[in-house]
């Protein structure tokens, strides 16, 4: 276990802050909803509690989406609990299995999962699930409009108090779900990264792999003043309030830099928490490229700088 405090870095307009950081351990209801699309996101707290059907036709500005997720976060969930946010696109093969090791834990208390437009047969897979489980709500794009927008999207209907990312795909394995959990509970954190490079169980992925992230990390790290050893994790859990002291813009894989920046300028306490990984290939579905990771260099360095 390493623990220190993060260099102070000076962003324009903010003071010098603090971050602690630290590397923990090695790895070792809803009511039913059905997909459906709306010409509106943002609905009215009796809208939302009357109708079963969650609609989304175009993006909500920045203050719908914050409105929408201050009414529902209003309606009442025990608070050490998970929510956990689905964005997902064209990932029938998995889903069901994902879907299934998600709700298996007993901290899940609430899945929201956004189908961003699939093309497969994701949309009629994810139609099945809320009456087979009421605490998965779905959540339709009639349009692609990217992973970023997907996570977006799920902010504004989760009602839990800390929520973790999840991917669609078995590349991550939502059995470290506890884990990562436990500073927040003993309230050592506010933000837990499950990092697949920390700790002495590496995860096993090709060297350009590690190179790329590798390279996004230490950038990250030179603009933030953390020390992170893997920032483009999709394993980030925090409590949701923090998301509510920020504006969210990047709508594609620019998600995760920004959200560290700016999280970082909060001057919260960052911990990581080894987890399992098996990465796919591209055959398997995987759809990050080589431009996403220079998007990702490029939000880095504006957003240590904008707000």
């Amino acid at each position: 276990m390493r623990f220190w405090p993060a260099r102070p870095r000076h962003h324009r307009g903010v003071q010098p802050v603090f971050i602690a950081h630290r590397v923990e351990g090695t790895p070792g209801r809803l009511t039913n909803s059905v997909v459906a699309q709306t010409s509106e996101l943002a609905l009215t707290r009796t809208e939302a509690s009357k109708s079963t059907v969650i609609v989304d036709r175009h993006p909500a500005t920045n203050q719908e989406s914050n409105e929408l997720r201050t009414e529902r976060s209003s309606l009442p969930l025990p608070s050490l609990c998970l929510g956990v946010v689905m964005p997902v696109f064209n990932e029938a093969a998995t889903l069901d299995e994902i879907l299934r090791r998600v709700l298996a834990q007993p901290c899940v208390k609430e899945v929201v999962v956004v189908d961003d437009a699939s093309t497969d047969r994701t949309s009629g897979i994810l139609t099945a699930w809320p009456a087979r489980d009421a605490r998965v709500q779905v959540v339709s794009h009639s349009t692609n409009r990217g992973k970023g927008a997907a996570i977006h999207t799920g902010l504004a209907y989760i009602r839990a108090h800390t929520i973790i990312i999840q991917d669609g795909d078995l590349e991550y394995d939502p059995g470290d779900y506890e884990r990562l959990l436990e500073p927040i509970r003993r309230g050592e954190a506010d933000v837990v990264y499950g990092s697949r490079f920390a700790g002495q169980n590496r995860s096993p992925t090709v060297w350009w792999h590690r190179w790329g992230i590798g390279l996004l990390t230490w950038v990250t790290n030179v603009f933030t003043g953390l020390r992170l050893t893997d920032e483009a994790t999709c394993y980030k859990l925090l409590r949701r309030e923090l998301l509510d002291r920020f504006e969210l813009r990047e709508e594609k894989f620019g998600f995760c830099p920004e959200v560290t920046v700016k999280l970082s300028k909060l001057g919260v306490r960052f911990v990581e928490v080894p987890i399992s990984y098996r990465r796919r290939l591209r055959g398997e579905g995987k759809k990050i490229r080589l431009r996403d990771g220079l998007i990702a260099l490029r939000c880095v360095v504006k957003y240590s700088f904008l707000d």
